[in-house]
């Protein structure tokens, strides 16, 4: 039996397709990298498992019991943010 198994999960945003019928089975002990281009729901796809987003449609089990993120929490939910670091010159070094 599958540690977690999400079962055909849709999402999409103001009509455009993030993830599209995803099937995913991880079993415990198991290491997987998650891989993509920009754009390709990756982020959609953690934010699901992690239970941050709530999917349009499609199932999602833990140790075969199904999960209900129909109403997901963000608990210490931080983004990166490139514009976080501030430019600096050799002239203007932060102290």
């Amino acid at each position: 039996m599958a540690f977690l198994q999400l079962s055909s999960i849709d999402k999409s945003y103001a009509g455009t397709a993030a993830l599209s019928h995803i099937n995913l089975s991880i079993h415990a002990g198991e290491i997987l990298a998650l891989v993509g281009e920009n754009g390709a729901g990756k982020s959609t796809l953690i934010e699901i498992i992690a239970g941050m987003t709530a999917p349009d449609s499609g199932e999602l089990y833990i140790d075969g019991k199904q999960v209900d993120i129909s109403e997901p929490e963000r608990p210490g939910c931080r983004y990166q943010r490139s514009a976080s670091a501030q430019p600096f010159t050799t002239r203007s070094q932060p102290s």
